[in-house]
């Protein structure tokens, strides 16, 4: 039954992160997946990328460095999120400050979650850096081989697909950063980390070794 569950856990992880994958790579890669007009038809994949023009040239480059920021974002948000759920756990009968309480007696615990909130919203900030370029340059470049109604609704789609899980993911890091607590970065609601899991609560050395 136990081995069931994290079969069935692990399946729900694999197709959350493709079903992700797939979202980062048609919401940060617009130049090649938006819709454009290649003399009188829809331009296929092949003749997008081989298409010679300076500025298309310098978009689907820049489309590809925002894609594997957003891959190694993703992954740091992925390993937080991780990390908090095997070792913390959200007590609705706690109160909202006794995570902190909790804290002072756990300093290697203290330092892991701000570690991994710093370096969550540092990577976070640089996406969104990135992604609002990224925005610009390919409007610029689907913008000479406009197609029609379906060019202008795919692109905004595709950057409103991204800014949703972006912005979300910003608002959470700055609240986890500002208040050095951890948020949850995968649920609908603000969900906070207020206690230490029981099978961690003598185990001092464990947080130095993570």
């Amino acid at each position: 039954m136990k081995f069931t569950t994290k079969c069935n856990n692990g399946m729900k992880m694999i197709v959350f992160s493709l079903l992700q994958l797939y979202n980062i790579a048609i919401g940060t890669l617009l130049t090649v997946f938006v819709p454009q007009k290649c003399d009188d038809h829809n331009c296929s994949i092949v003749e997008i990328i081989n298409a010679n023009n300076t500025v298309h040239d310098i978009a689907l480059v820049w489309n590809g460095f925002t894609f594997l920021v957003f891959i190694v974002t993703y992954g740091v948000e992925m390993m937080r999120e991780r990390w908090c759920v095997k070792h913390l756990e959200n007590n609705p009968s706690n109160s909202v400050g006794e995570i902190y309480i909790f804290l002072q007696d756990y300093p290697n615990l203290e330092f892991k979650i701000k570690s991994l909130n710093f370096y969550y919203i540092c990577w976070v900030k640089l996406a969104y850096f990135t992604y609002m370029i990224n925005i610009l340059i390919s409007g610029l470049s689907v913008g000479q081989n406009y197609l029609d109604a379906t060019t202008i609704t795919t692109f905004l789609g595709f950057v409103l697909l991204i800014m949703y899980k972006l912005n979300a993911s910003f608002r959470v890091g700055c609240h986890a950063y500002d208040e050095s607590v951890a948020y949850s970065a995968y649920n609908k609601f603000y969900m906070r980390y207020n206690a230490v899991k029981e099978i961690h609560h003598d185990d001092y050395d464990f947080y130095t070794r993570i």
